[in-house]
């Protein structure tokens, strides 16, 4: 029975022996025939070449626009409205954004009102819409003196280009009004109420001293 031999075997065997030159033509032939047989084709090449990356087929997803959540709208900032109740009777200037001024007494009066009750002497009571207001001066009471002052430093201009410097308690950039206390202490004016709405500009000032 004629015995198969292993390719590889059969080019290793020929090959160890070829070094010896004990070949014989036809083993020679052999040899060559085997070398020849294992010379790497395309396969090997491309492992040589590097390594072979696999391409990724995209998958395609259709998604119904009912499915997709909207991210929630960005909260707004809300104004600030700060407490504007002046309780008591206080005598008072009205300084109105046309240029007139009203003078009187308000009793228990929330300035975030839309308009004050402004008491006269006779003992009638004017109705003034806080649209047409720029400002409200407290006066002092006769022969007090106005309380020692604390806040942010602001220089408030009107429409109307007139100013208001003084010490603010209660400013807020976004507050529909705020109090202002004179600096002065000569003046009678114990605090201001400003209308924010009848102001051109408030600059913040840095603190003296």
């Amino acid at each position: 029975m004629t015995q198969i031999k292993d390719p590889a075997a059969e080019l290793r065997d020929l090959a160890e022996r070829s070094r010896t030159g004990v070949l014989t033509a036809a083993e020679k032939a052999r040899l060559e025939e085997l070398r020849s047989s294992a010379q790497p084709g395309p396969a090997s090449a491309l492992w040589e070449a590097g390594p072979v990356v696999e391409e990724t087929a995209e998958i395609e997803v259709e998604v119904d626009p009912e499915d997709i959540e909207e991210p929630p709208p960005p909260e707004a900032t809300p104004t600030t409205f700060l407490s504007a109740f002046v309780p008591g009777e206080h005598r008072v200037v009205l300084h109105l954004m046309e240029g007139q001024v009203l003078r009187g007494t308000l009793a228990d009066a929330d300035l975030g009102d839309p308009e004050l009750g402004l008491l006269q002497p006779d003992g009638s009571v004017s109705r003034v819409p806080a649209e047409q207001l720029k400002a409200v001066f407290f006066m002092l009471p006769l022969g007090e003196r106005p309380a020692p002052a604390s806040g942010t430093r602001v220089r408030v201009t009107f429409g109307d280009g007139r100013e208001l410097s003084g010490l603010s308690p209660d400013y807020a950039p976004d507050a529909q009004g705020f109090f202002v206390l004179p600096l002065d202490a000569r003046t009678h004016t114990a605090r201001v109420w400003v209308y924010r709405a009848a102001v051109r500009q408030v600059t913040v000032e840095p603190p003296t001293g």
